[in-house]
Order: structure tokens, then C-alpha cells, then sequence
């Protein structure tokens, strides 16, 4: 896989809220009507071209993958994904579902654990 011109990571607006660092805080209750937060990874690539070919190697190694950081595979920490390119710019985007009782941001613990292996460039 080629290397990216940029990389975005981030976290789409809904809920639920992340987790609190006290294991007895009362989660918040959401409003009706809120949508469930993925976290979302985007690579600009050089062409369309490299974003087609990139976008079955990042998704065989979120289905196969092993996350350095936890030895576990990434499929432990995400329950699904979808892996799409844009129709009209050089952009692979990646998004990250989370389990219904699960908090959007593992993205983001990835990315502070440098464990985003799933989107490396070859050297």
C-alpha cells in the first residue's frame, strides 16, 4: 500500500458519550433520536487508481489484522467497518462502527497507542 498524502482521524457527531475515567459514573443518558458516533479514518492517496487498490488491503487487515498494542485481533475491538473510496477525489475512507454498548474513539486510543497498522504504507 502506498503511502497517504494526509491522513484524517476523528469521530462522527451522535453517542454514546465516551467512557468516564471513574468505573462508577452514571453513564448520560442520550436524546432521543441521536445517532450512534463511528470513528472514521481518511487517507488522500495520490489517485483513484491507489485508493481502489488500497481499499481491500486496509479491509482484509481489519478482518485478519492483529493490533500490535493488545496481541488481539482488530476485529475484537471493531465489530464492523466499512472501507469506501470516493467517487470523486483521491480519498479511501474508512469508517468504524462500534457495538451498541460501545463507545465511539478507539480510533483515537489507536492512534495515541501509534497501533493504526490496519491503514500502514509499505516502506
Amino acid at each position: 500500500m502506498p503511502r497517504p498524502d494526509l491522513v484524517a482521524v476523528g469521530v462522527t457527531a451522535g453517542g454514546p458519550p465516551p467512557r468516564s475515567s471513574d468505573p462508577d459514573a452514571t453513564p448520560v443518558p442520550l436524546p432521543p433520536g441521536t445517532p450512534q458516533a463511528e470513528d472514521v479514518v481518511s487517507l488522500l492517496v495520490p489517485d483513484s487508481a491507489t485508493a481502489k487498490a488500497a481499499a481491500p488491503v486496509v479491509d482484509r487487515r481489519l478482518r485478519e489484522g492483529v493490533s500490535f498494542v493488545a496481541n488481539l485481533p482488530y476485529r475484537e475491538f471493531v465489530p464492523a467497518w466499512t472501507v469506501a473510496v470516493s467517487p470523486d477525489a483521491p480519498v479511501l475512507h474508512i469508517t468504524l462502527g462500534n457495538d451498541p454498548e460501545g463507545c465511539p474513539g478507539r480510533v483515537l486510543e489507536f492512534l495515541l497507542q501509534r497501533d493504526l497498522s490496519f491503514v500502514a504504507w509499505d516502506a
